[in-house]
């Protein structure tokens, strides 16, 4: 039997970032365009080819078949692929970019090293930088 207490208690959101049964979705509104100027990080080729973008939109494409659970459930050597992030743990130039737009970023893992940088709103990404060489949120390698 339910209380009365919790029976008119509002259903709380999910927390930004937080996966849900909802059908993923991405828009292009915030794609960052001027590369140089917005990505000043030393040594970094922002230039997309056309076989990347291709591998770009298909993944968005399948990835919108799926659920953002089940997209937030994909785990590579363990670890999940695909999660949000604190924009504060990023490189300095990245962060920049998020300011005025989310504080907390989300990022999809592609390939190997490479990562579709963007931000969650509701149940739509919004795709900001892909990284092929992991220079937005650098880890060290721990040797065992």
């Amino acid at each position: 039997m339910t209380s009365s207490k919790n029976k008119h208690r509002p259903r709380q959101a999910a927390p930004l970032g937080h996966p849900t049964g909802a059908r993923f979705a991405w828009s292009p509104r915030d794609i960052v365009a001027d590369t140089d100027s917005a990505l000043a990080i030393s040594g970094a080729d922002w230039a997309l080819g056309l076989d990347e973008w291709k591998h770009i939109l298909q993944v968005l494409q399948d990835f919108s078949r799926l659920t953002w659970a089940q997209i937030a459930a994909m785990e590579a050597s363990g670890s999940p692929r695909n999660h949000a992030q604190d924009v504060a743990t990023l490189h300095p130039a990245i962060h920049r970019l998020y300011q005025g737009i989310s504080e907390q970023a989300y990022r999809l893992r592609l390939t190997g090293a490479g990562r579709l940088w963007g931000h969650r709103v509701g149940d739509i990404f919004y795709p900001m930088v892909y990284d092929r060489g992991h220079q937005v949120y650098q880890v060290t390698k721990h040797h065992t």
